[in-house]
């Protein structure tokens, strides 16, 4: 049974206090880096990430209302959920993280009973909480570039673990890492990641593999420029 029961949790630190009905935002906090700037542009990621998951979403909603969908898109349903399930959990979203998980277990065993009856649920649940952030998070997300050398040493090292395992064919190694930085990097990335996370849908390892070395070089163009100047 997928229900969503918001609880109220506040964390203040030098400067704005931070308070979101439906996310622990200290536990937030803490597991996206430890500081409140991080976790604000985390929550920008988040909120425009569910935007854009919610379109397939609710499609997929009225598809399956009328026993229009296919394997595929049951399968991107369980691929979509699980990066909310792990995305909602990283923010503190405790409450949507469960219910995407009810949902993604669901998905794997179409159970579809069960995503007829609690998928519309879910699907407000999580626009509304996309609502609260944008209210007590205002402006854009700066799409994860703004931080200095530190934040281009995170995704290489985490993109090197990601050809590790896409090499190895590691799928859950692989979806492990994907759910990790999809949330927090969109625009050009972001577009790669989502590839990505297709390619290993469909096994395809080689062209996951290839899509991730060219981001790596990428990466280490950017490291040198800024080295030279």
């Amino acid at each position: 049974q997928v229900k969503s029961a918001p609880e109220r949790k506040s964390v203040s630190e030098p400067g704005r206090l931070v308070e979101i009905d439906g996310v622990d935002t200290a536990r937030g906090i803490a597991m996206t880096g430890g500081t409140k700037k991080g976790y604000l542009e985390v929550l920008r990621l988040y909120r425009k990430d569910v935007a854009e998951r919610l379109v397939f979403l609710r499609e997929f909603e009225k598809s399956v209302e009328n026993s229009l969908f296919d394997d595929a898109s049951l399968r991107l349903f369980v691929t979509q959920t699980h990066a909310l399930k792990s995305a909602s959990a990283s923010i503190g979203a405790s409450e949507i993280s469960r219910d995407a998980a009810a949902l993604e277990a669901a998905g794997k065993i179409r159970d579809l009973e069960t995503i007829r009856t609690e998928l519309g649920a879910f699907c407000d649940g999580l626009s509304a909480l996309a609502e609260r952030i944008d209210k007590a998070v205002p402006g854009k997300a700066s799409g994860g570039d703004g931080s200095g050398d530190s934040s281009d040493e995170v995704p290489q090292r985490a993109l090197r673990s990601l050809k590790d395992a896409l090499v190895a064919e590691d799928v859950r190694t692989a979806d492990e890492i994907l759910d990790e930085l999809s949330p927090m990097f969109q625009d050009t990335l972001g577009e790669s990641l989502s590839r990505i996370s297709k390619w290993v849908l469909t096994s395809d390892f080689k062209k996951a593999a290839e899509e991730v070395e060219l981001l790596l070089a990428d990466s280490s163009k950017r490291a040198s420029k800024r080295a030279a100047i």
